[in-house]
């Protein structure tokens, strides 16, 4: 049997579990006045471990009057800011603060569920999930992925795109060889059929046959750096 079951409430005074059970030493007003704080019983977590923060109040359940041994509720100071919609539904799994910073993951009606460490935030709702940090956000809804706060324009497909660009090349580099082949007939015409019309003509086909070839040797080696614009580590469809 076990007896008699009273809750007190009062202030949790010390969270540094030794054993790291989630226990507390909590100071109880017209119970444990007397008790130095080190001296002060250890109690066990009600229901969820979950350790509260020093300057808290929780409910202590001990059983026949006796403190000495018992277990202690969540805290009962929970302030939170919410519309009245969000009231009935407000669900906060976690909060608490790390060396300053807070930490929280709570679910409300109105924005699904919130975790939030610092300056990154996870938010989840029906329609979609955003993740952040700082000014840097990711959204993923049904339709599609969209990077940065004010994503707008589509990302290329890297293959696709590379295989394009190879395409593009390509056609270029027939191109300057067949202004390159053409170039060296009109050459070998002018030689053949020296006039002084065709003696002023040969500098500027010269100059041409070279500049498709200086061309063609250039996108080449545009070509074998193609594969650089790929990414290692992101993946698209």
């Amino acid at each position: 049997m076990l007896g008699e079951i009273n809750i007190l409430f009062g202030e949790v005074v010390d969270i540094n579990d030794d054993e790291k059970l989630f226990r507390c030493r909590v100071s109880i007003n017209g119970y444990t006045d007397e008790i130095e704080t080190e001296d002060l019983p250890w109690y066990y977590p009600f229901g969820n471990k979950k350790l509260p923060e020093s300057g808290d109040t929780v409910g202590v359940i001990i059983f026949d009057q006796v403190i000495t041994s018992g277990f202690y509720t969540d805290s009962i100071n929970l302030k939170v800011n919410i519309d009245d919609n969000d009231y009935v539904n407000y669900v906060e799994l976690f909060n608490k603060d790390f060396n300053g910073t807070n930490a929280k993951l709570t679910f409300k009606q109105s924005k699904g569920i919130e975790l939030v460490y610092g300056d990154s935030s996870l938010n989840v709702t029906k329609e979609k999930s955003v993740l952040a940090s700082g000014s840097s956000e990711v959204e993923v809804n049904d339709n599609n992925i969209k990077l940065g706060a004010k994503a707008e324009e589509p990302v290329l497909l890297g293959q696709k795109t590379i295989d394009l660009l190879s395409d593009i090349i390509d056609v270029i580099t027939e191109i300057s060889k067949e202004f390159s082949a053409t170039s060296q007939e009109m050459i070998t015409w002018t030689s053949a059929c020296a006039t002084p019309f065709t003696a002023a003509m040969l500098p500027t086909v010269s100059g041409i046959m070279g500049s498709m070839t200086a061309i063609s040797t250039k996108v080449q080696t545009l070509k074998v750096k193609l594969d650089t614009l790929k990414s290692n580590k992101v993946l698209t469809e």
